[in-house]
């Protein structure tokens, strides 16, 4: 009975060990976040439009994805939520489709930009690490 149980344990094991390890694709990532105005302000309950650009360096570089999120709207905390690679994609995009963009190619800058009341306000650029695998 050890010996069945044991062997049992044994090709269970070898089974995830000779798997084969597949790496999906993001489809897109979840974003979050607080708009405020230059002093600081939370703009409550406003409409927005964002702009995310998937670059290799904080300025410039490569820009490999830039998409607009056109009809935004904060809740009365300033908060809204937006999936990366859902937006409309901009012509500057250097490939076709968000799950082209090849993401073992590190470091990746997330440059978001908020647009309201006429005007831009470049809200950050985050560098990123993308583990796939």
């Amino acid at each position: 009975m050890k010996t069945k149980l044991s062997l049992t344990a044994l090709l269970f094991t070898l089974s995830f060990i000779l798997s084969p390890c597949t790496a999906q694709v993001p489809q897109g990532f979840n974003y979050q976040a607080i708009a405020r105005d230059g002093t600081g302000a939370i703009l409550s309950n406003t409409s927005l439009q964002v702009m995310f650009y998937v670059q290799s360096l904080s300025t410039g570089g490569t820009l490999y994805w830039k998409e607009l999120h056109s009809s935004v709207t904060t809740n009365s905390f300033g908060l809204f939520n937006l999936v990366v690679g859902n937006g409309v994609r901009q012509t500057e995009s250097t490939v076709a489709t968000f799950n082209l963009i090849d993401w073992s190619i590190t470091p990746k800058y997330l440059k978001t930009e908020i647009y309201y009341s006429g005007s831009c306000r470049q809200a950050c650029c985050q560098r990123y690490y993308i583990c796939v695998g």
